[in-house]
């Protein structure tokens, strides 16, 4: 299940930031799902949009590798507590946060308000956990961050996801190389970079790039709509 995938994550991303020992071949989730349990959605966000995680995420930079953004509209698939949303709008983007989680659409509503951020640049919307429902030629790009890998139907799921952009749209892809590192979840949660690529050509998508210079922790993956 894609929640608790993410649940999952965020927990490791915490304890990472806390200096906590990770081990990669932890696979017991029970007491991680007793922890998210017991943990808000106002707190996890609070982790998302640590300053630690400026470090490493570089989002002015990724968001200056998405090239003219003004008036574009950008999905921005997990959209969390709203980290690149809330900066993609005062960028200039038309975004749509797209979430399964409420509680983190809540939290990116009430940001929008304390910055005052008009309701033609930042909206939210539920999404399902196999299906990105927003309407169809509505996105000039589809954004993942730390997402990809908590997809399990990848093959299916972007070929849908095609229907989303409009002529000339494209997807972007940020996530984690598969290897350990200080941040993220552990290896065996992590998708290559091969295996993104050869899923985005299943799915039928074009001119595929893959950036490695940007971060020093994760690849980008650009596709345009077939």
């Amino acid at each position: 299940m894609i929640k608790i995938n993410l649940l999952f994550f965020i927990l490791l991303f915490t304890l990472q930031i806390g200096n906590c020992q990770i081990h990669e071949n932890d696979s017991d989730k029970s007491s991680v799902n007793d922890y998210m349990l017991q943990t808000s959605q106002e707190k996890l966000a609070k982790v998302f949009d640590s300053p630690e995680r400026d470090k490493w995420q570089k989002p002015d930079e990724v968001i200056k590798f998405l090239g003219e953004i003004e008036d574009k509209t950008i999905v921005d698939v997990g959209s969390g507590s709203g980290y690149f949303s809330i900066r993609l709008a005062l960028a200039g983007a038309k975004v749509i946060a797209a979430d399964i989680d409420p509680e983190f659409l809540q939290i990116i509503e009430k940001k929008q308000k304390e910055l005052n951020i008009d309701q033609d640049k930042l909206k939210t919307v539920r999404i399902d956990e196999n299906k990105l429902n927003i309407d169809a030629h509505s996105a000039n790009i589809v954004f993942l961050v730390n997402a990809y890998h908590h997809i399990s139907d990848r093959v299916n799921y972007f070929s849908s996801v095609n229907s989303t952009l409009k002529e000339n749209g494209k997807i972007v892809i940020v996530d984690f190389y598969k290897k350990t590192l200080p941040v993220g979840p552990p290896k065996n949660h992590k998708i290559s970079k091969e295996e993104v690529l050869k899923e985005l050509k299943e799915a039928g998508y074009q001119n595929i790039e893959i950036n490695t210079e940007l971060l020093e922790y994760q690849y980008i993956i650009t596709a345009q709509k077939y």
